[in-house]
């Protein structure tokens, strides 16, 4: 768990977490709080697209043989790129919601 603030851990699978984190079986249990960092899987991200206002993403250049991917198309059509940092082998980039039409 990362300390001074609260985990949350989603899925629909018993797990045996740290007595410090919390299990939601579901992304709706989610509106009740007010800010999150979502880091999941593609399933768990394209879930909640509508409802991000700034995403946080590194990119590795490559090709994967993935079964769940994030959503680039959506994420190019409602972000913009406010921030870059290149590194050896990636980059890391900061992203804003262009269309303010999030749904919280």
């Amino acid at each position: 768990p990362l300390p001074k603030r609260r985990n949350v851990v989603i899925s629909s699978q018993e797990l045996d977490l740290p007595s410090d984190v919390i299990r939601f079986d579901d992304t709706a249990m989610l509106a009740g709080i007010p800010s999150a960092w979502i880091i999941g899987g593609g399933k768990l991200i394209n879930s909640l697209l509508d409802s991000i206002d700034e995403i946080y993403m590194s990119r590795f250049p490559g090709d994967y043989s993935c079964d769940t991917s994030v959503d680039l198309d959506y994420i190019k059509q409602h972000f913009d790129v406010v921030g870059e940092t290149q590194a050896e082998d990636h980059v890391f980039q900061y992203l804003k919601r262009i269309d303010n039409e999030t749904v919280s």
